[in-house]
């Protein structure tokens, strides 16, 4: 009977030591770090077990074994924060969560005026696809921005030659020689080489696109009766970037991408190099192309100049060189006979030198001077004719802006 007793004793001093053992509770608060207020809704997790903080940012864990225990806190717009504890602890325990700062891209543009200007000051409604939108479009499209350009309503991309995939740029409806396409506000595609402006131009290579519809014809002239496209290259920042891209589609496509730029203290460069390799289709099994041979080179370094803080000057050259072919499956593969003999081939040459010089001449005054020099080779041959042709075209300008409370002067 004693020794029944003693382990009768026993056993209750072992129940009642776990039935302490497993009533720990902890209590948590969380606020946030900058006014101190309570934070609801916070996911707390301990010991693979999540909760929610309350409306006074409280919540408590019960039922806990005696321990250490790690505990995260995370909270949308908020920094995650972990920290550890050793129950039992009576004590609640107040924790800061620091906010993220959630800053908006400042976007301006310069397809309106020959100066920057801040997007909701525009005097034209301008459609702005920033980077973002050339990152994802990298990932999706690198070889050109036709896909892009082509999902703003009111733009369509007009397939102008089926063999060739040659397209232009469509505004409103208006023809595609009506668009104007401008490289950081100057028209290096006009005429003759603005037939394959948007084709030969990966996203990768941009900062943002500047789109307007409708009359701009007052500050870029007749070709921009339709609406302009401004195409804006992207400058180097002291963070650098170094950006590498492959690709491969089911069409037969390949590309390779590669952007290198850094800026220091008065000198900064920025380097961008692309291949882009695709052999013919026949998609639809009628002996035609539908997507034609294809293999461009593109090469874009710039030199960018800070002789002082008011001031930068860009020197840049881009080079462009390009073969399409399609025409005959027959004739693709080197076996043309007397029915089979059509094709159109389309060699292409683009050398451009730009010089930019970009000074704020005081806090409202600020004065620019633009210039391109641009050579164009294209031959055109088919299986009845054969064209050669070749294009100079060179641009200055040179720009003052005048920033008022109210008004702002351009000259």
């Amino acid at each position: 009977m004693k020794a029944m007793k003693k382990y009768m004793c026993l056993l209750g001093i072992m129940m009642i030591a776990g039935i302490s053992f497993a009533q720990n509770s902890l209590g948590i608060l969380v606020k946030d770090s900058s006014n101190n207020q309570p934070v609801p809704n916070a996911s707390v997790e301990i010991k693979n077990e999540g909760r929610t903080t309350k409306s006074d940012g409280t919540v408590i864990f019960s039922n806990l074994p005696e321990g250490n225990y790690s505990v995260t806190i995370s909270a949308i717009g908020f920094f995650s924060k972990s920290f550890f504890v050793s129950l039992p602890d009576t004590a609640t325990h107040i924790i800061l969560l620091t906010r993220k700062n959630a800053v908006l891209q400042d976007v301006t543009v310069i397809a309106t005026t020959r100066g920057n200007q801040h997007i909701e000051n525009s005097p034209l409604k301008v459609e702005v696809l920033g980077k973002e939108e050339m990152d994802e479009e990298n990932g999706i499209r690198p070889a050109n921005i036709v896909s892009i350009i082509g999902d703003i309503s009111g733009i369509q991309i007009q397939q102008s030659s089926a063999t060739s995939g040659n397209a232009n740029v469509r505004i409103q409806g208006l023809d595609g020689r009506y668009t104007q396409i401008l490289r950081d506000g100057m028209p290096l595609f006009e005429g003759f080489s603005g037939n394959f402006g948007v084709l030969t131009i990966p996203p990768l290579d941009l900062k943002q696109i500047e789109l307007v519809k409708g009359s701009a014809s007052t500050l870029y002239g007749g070709g921009a009766i339709g609406g302009l496209v401004n195409l804006i290259s992207k400058r180097p920042t002291m963070k650098g970037e170094h950006i590498l891209t492959f690709n491969q589609t089911t069409l037969k496509e390949s590309d390779a991408n590669a952007y290198l730029s850094k800026r220091y203290k008065h000198i900064g460069y920025s380097f961008f190099t692309g291949y882009a390799h695709q052999n013919f289709s026949d998609v639809n099994k009628d002996t035609l192309t539908d997507v034609p041979k294809l293999n461009t080179f593109i090469i874009h370094p710039r030199l960018f100049l800070y002789p002082s803080e008011s001031t930068t000057i860009i020197v840049g050259y881009t080079g462009t060189f390009e073969k399409r072919m399609g025409g005959d499956v027959l004739v693709m593969n080197g076996k043309q006979n007397s029915l089979h003999q059509y094709f159109e081939k389309n060699k292409t040459k683009r050398n451009t030198g730009e010089f930019i010089v970009e000074s704020n001449l005081s806090t409202r005054l600020k004065g620019t001077i633009k210039a391109s020099l641009s050579d164009f080779d294209r031959t055109v041959q088919t299986n009845s004719h054969f064209f050669h042709g070749k294009e100079w075209n060179y641009y200055t300008e040179a720009s003052a802006l005048l920033t008022g409370d109210k008004v702002d002067w351009v000259g």
